[in-house]
C-alpha cells in the first residue's frame, strides 16, 4: 500500500509505547531496504 503525497498520521497510533522512533519533523518512521523500524519484528 503506498500513499503519494500525503502526511504521515502516526503520531496518534501509539508507536512510541512499543519503541516505535518516529521523526519528529515528517511524522514518517525510518526503516531499513527491508521496510523493518527500529524495533524488531516491527515492519513499516
Amino acid at each position: 500500500l503506498l500513499a503519494i503525497g500525503r502526511d504521515a498520521c502516526t503520531r496518534k497510533i501509539g508507536l512510541e509505547t512499543v519503541g516505535v522512533k518516529i521523526n519528529e519533523k515528517t511524522g514518517k518512521i525510518p526503516v531499513t531496504d527491508e521496510e523493518q523500524t527500529n524495533v524488531p519484528y516491527i515492519y513499516a
